[in-house]
């Protein structure tokens, strides 16, 4: 608990950053080509995750350590899918900004419930759990995304 802060704040400049280097890379290419890297990247982070977590290499630091590599690809993921979502809804963008949000705190909600179902005695659970999300993400992604028409 006294090291919190430092967790968080750690998490929060791997945000910003993979932010920062998604905007500039997103350049010139479309935002949903950069948010499937992401999460590409994203599965690979949480396979370290789930790793770290099961064989507990690290203690609290290497979960830590595995949780910002994971965390931090939120940080391209999250810009980019709402972008891409909202970049149809020009003149509804507020409604379809509404609709994001509430979207994510409602599968935050029952992820919240899913996770309460286990016991807080070891980080697998969290880790299984995240990637779940993770894979869920990009499934969603792929079952979503325009396809390519022939000419």
């Amino acid at each position: 608990p006294q090291n919190f802060g430092w967790f968080f704040a750690i998490n929060a400049a791997g945000l910003i950053g993979t932010a920062q280097v998604a905007a500039r890379y997103v350049k010139g290419r479309m935002p949903e080509h950069v948010m499937l890297q992401a999460q590409v990247a994203h599965l690979f982070a949480a396979a370290i995750l789930v790793a770290v977590a099961w064989s507990r290499a690290g203690g609290v630091y290497g979960v830590g350590a595995a949780l910002l590599l994971f965390l931090s690809f939120n940080g391209a993921i999250n810009p980019m899918s709402a972008g891409a979502a909202m970049r149809h809804y020009a003149t509804n963008a507020g409604m379809a900004s509404a609709l994001l949000g509430t979207f994510m705190f409602v599968v935050g909600f029952v992820v919240s419930l899913a996770m309460g179902l286990e016991t807080a005695l070891s980080p697998v659970p969290l880790a299984c759990i995240m990637a779940a999300c993770a894979v869920a993400g990009l499934f969603i992604h792929l079952a979503l995304r325009p396809r390519e028409t022939a000419a």
